[in-house]
């Protein structure tokens, strides 16, 4: 996770904490009425840091059902790839996973497909899995029911039309959620799908020896890496550090007697 992150959760967590500390030592020390508003008070706070969590970190599920990790002790781990097909990075992503024998899943963004449908095939001809990203990279917790709607049948249109399948899992972009996230999915036919480790690949400044530190740091089977073929809110960035990454991540995962597979291989492995 990358400094500025770490600082920015840091000073959140601060204070949280320390809103709550004052609320609690007021419902002990201050007389009723005013003893049961600040119990009341601390109780919205912890939940709006609840609902907070479900809609902005995607490894935490709180109200919203997201799959961001496979059984624990599994041999295999997802690899994603975000917000392609990229005409210039994702068929040497498909190079590479072929040279190697791997199997991945593309969360595909509807406006990426439209001038790149050529690749969004060869993906599905290659066996990889796709999966849906939205239309255009919005954030989805904003959008009204039928804004949510548009942007996952639009997206499931394109994917329909192009790679003649359909996708049943939805990643959001950043990783967004929530409640109306959620009813969304359901309403669509569809699966969320968080991560569990967050490698930053999309920073301006990483090189690929970066990438590959940070994603096979302590990895574990099970887990689901998300990592990026193109940039949603940056049509012009290239992901070249994640290209040049990705050789050294899959020999690393050998090298850990793990599997990298799509994340529909990890969701048959749970119960």
């Amino acid at each position: 996770m990358p400094v500025r992150i770490k600082i920015a959760v840091g000073l959140a967590a601060t204070a949280f904490l320390a809103v709550l500390s004052a609320l609690i030592a007021s419902a002990v020390l201050f007389p009723p009425p005013w003893r049961w508003l600040a119990a009341a008070a601390a109780c919205l706070e912890v939940l709006a840091l609840l609902f907070a969590l479900d809609v902005y970190v995607p490894q935490v599920t709180v109200y919203t059902p997201c799959f961001r990790r496979g059984k624990k002790g599994s041999r295999r781990v997802a690899l994603t790839f975000d917000d392609g097909p990229s005409a210039v990075t994702t068929e040497k992503i498909l190079r590479v996973l072929k040279q190697h024998g791997a199997r991945a899943t593309f969360f595909v963004l509807g406006r990426s497909i439209e001038g790149n449908e050529k690749i969004l095939r060869r993906i599905a001809e290659d066996g990889h899995e796709i999966g849906n990203h939205g239309y255009s990279h919005t954030k989805m917790h904003r959008l009204a029911a039928s804004k949510l709607d548009d942007e996952i049948q639009r997206t499931e249109r394109l994917v329909r039309k192009v790679a003649r399948s359909r996708t049943v899992l939805l990643r959001t972009p950043h990783g967004f959620t929530g409640p109306r996230v959620g009813a969304a999915a359901r309403r669509n036919g569809y699966r969320i799908v968080g991560w569990t480790r967050g490698v930053w690949d999309t920073d301006r400044d990483v090189t690929a020896a970066r990438i590959v530190k940070r994603t096979l740091r302590n990895l574990e089977g099970g887990e689901i890496i998300l990592l990026h073929d193109a940039r949603g809110d940056d049509t012009s960035h290239v992901q070249r550090a994640t290209v040049e990454a990705l050789p050294d991540i899959l020999r690393g995962i050998e090298a850990l007697g793990l599997s990298p597979v799509p994340v529909g291989d990890l969701m048959s492995e749970r119960p």
